[in-house]
């Protein structure tokens, strides 16, 4: 009989040792419920808790690590994510008329390293809060060295193995990266594009069913005003992916830049009579561009 006023006794510190945890950790509620919980099933009761808070513990169910925010959507909070209340998009914190707050956000996010969209560091750069505009500008700078470090690293790498093609792809990437970034001078940005060029020349001969490398090459080689170049991969590609919509689509592109719309038309016509389904750009195309349909 003793031995049960013993067990009893222990038994009841422990459950109020573990109700004054939960009530601590999660509110007063929970841990009456979970009191009851305990006292309707001795023992098995404390034992299902404990399991349960071991998962949560375990899994991270409790520290509103789930994003449900787009991937595309840049927020930041000064609360924590399972809390919603305080989370604004990036974009909307040039919006808010108190300096101080929005000098606390931008900057907070900077420091954890959130900020990585460039039209928002752009805006930032030109805010009228020079406290933000200088981190704006220090974050760029260090993402620009960091680019530069990378893409030094991938050059190196490359010169001791030329004929590595995964690498080269990985190069070719990281320039991409950099070039779509807005970083850097005009001057580093000719002479880096210059480099994707060859980079992708090089991977259309290697990998010329990849019809990516050569988009981006004639897309490179048109902002370049290297026309002529263009045109020449324009038929290379043609030859490589015949019946397919991107080298058409790239034609029309050239022949936009060479102001030669009797060919654009041609093109045109040719996207058009594709016996297969478009893509939405070239749907876009054929409405934006096709003369036929604007005299139909």
């Amino acid at each position: 009989m003793m031995a049960l006023v013993i067990l009893a006794v222990v038994y009841a510190a422990a459950d109020l040792f573990f109700c004054i945890r939960i009530c601590r950790r999660y509110g007063r509620a929970q841990a009456i419920v979970e009191f009851v919980i305990m006292l309707l099933l001795p023992g098995l009761g404390i034992l299902m808790l404990l399991f349960l808070h071991l998962g949560v513990k375990m899994f991270k169910l409790d520290d509103g690590s789930v994003d449900l925010m787009p991937e595309t959507e840049h927020v930041f909070s000064l609360q924590d994510r399972g809390y919603n209340a305080e989370i604004i998009p990036m974009n909307d914190i040039f919006l808010l008329d108190d300096a101080k707050l929005k000098r606390k956000y931008f900057t907070d996010a900077i420091r954890q390293d959130m900020v990585d969209n460039q039209e928002i560091l752009q805006d930032a750069v030109h805010d009228t809060d020079r406290e933000i505009a200088y981190f704006a500008v220090s974050l760029m700078t260090a993402k620009m060295e960091e680019i530069g470090d990378e893409l030094f690293q991938l050059e190196q790498q490359l010169k001791k193995t030329p004929d590595d093609t995964k690498l080269l792809q990985d190069y070719a990437a990281k320039l991409k990266v950099f070039l779509d970034s807005g970083y850097g001078a005009e001057m580093t940005r000719k002479q880096q594009r210059q480099a994707y060029i060859a980079a992708l020349e090089l991977l259309n001969r290697r990998i010329p069913d990849r019809a990516v490398y050569y988009t981006e090459r004639i897309h490179m080689l048109l902002i370049s005003g290297r026309l002529e170049e263009a045109r020449r991969t324009c038929l290379e590609f043609a030859k490589t992916h015949a019946g397919q919509e991107e080298p058409i689509v790239m034609k029309i592109k050239l022949y936009q830049a060479l102001h030669d719309a009797e060919k654009l038309q041609e093109q045109v016509q040719k996207l058009k009579a594709l016996p297969k389904r478009l893509s939405p750009e070239a749907m876009q195309i054929i409405r934006f561009w096709d003369k036929e349909a604007g005299h139909a």
